[in-house]
Order: structure tokens, then sequence, then C-alpha cells
């Protein structure tokens, strides 16, 4: 099992090599102080992203998972633009719009649920 902190930082490297995979620019931030993780860029559209990872025991894999947004205050309008939610185990993400979520501090992702549209949504970075 990996630590929280490597949880988190391969989150955020996985998720900005797949976007480089899918021809979308990647940034970081020089400054760990944003509320958001990853800077997108694609033809000239940029987007924040706070990337969520979690990896699931083998005993704890269930259909559906809780997301812990924030530890502080809830995230409001113009901090973040879009969520990624990764499963480490399965490689996948939820890739969800902020709008979705806001003044939320808890998520429940399952599979056919109302997040299911966003599953491997990289599309919306691209502006569409």
């Amino acid at each position: 099992m990996l630590s929280t902190s490597q949880i988190g930082a391969f989150g955020e490297y996985h998720f900005a090599a797949r976007c480089i995979e899918l021809g979308i620019n990647v940034a970081f931030p020089a400054v760990h102080d944003c509320r958001y993780d990853v800077i997108t860029e694609y033809n000239g559209l940029f987007y924040r992203i706070q990337v969520k990872s979690k990896q699931l025991s083998a005993q704890s894999k269930r259909s559906s998972n809780l997301w812990t947004l924030s530890h502080k205050a809830v995230y409001s309008e113009g901090e973040v633009d879009f969520f990624a939610f990764f499963l480490i185990d399965e490689k996948t993400y939820m890739i969800v719009p902020s709008n979705e979520i806001e003044g939320k501090q808890k998520l429940r992702t399952t599979p056919g649920g109302k997040y299911d549209q966003y599953h491997e949504a990289f599309h919306l970075l691209k502006g569409g």
C-alpha cells in the first residue's frame, strides 16, 4: 500500500501523463498553496484541475467510492474548473466539472450513478 502522500503524487503525475497522451498540455503550479493541482491547456483553453486519488485494498473494493473533497473549506466557484477522481487500482478517471459538486465536502461515485457520465471524460478538457 502506498502512503497518502504517495497516492496523491502518483495520481497527479499519472493524470498529467494521461493528458499528454491525449494531446492536452499540462503544467503544475510552482507553489502548493493553490486549490488546484494541475493546469491543462488545449488549443488556448485553460482549466484548473483538482486531482483526487484512491487506492483500494483487496478488502475495501466495492461498487461505490466515497471521496473527501476537502478537509478545509469547501471549494467555491472560481477556484477549480474540474475534479479528476482517479482509482489507482483500475487506472480510471472520472472528470467532473466543479459546478456539478460545488459546495460539497464529500462525493459518492457508483457505477451507473449520477457521475458515471464523466467516466474517462477527458474530452471535456478539450472543450467538448
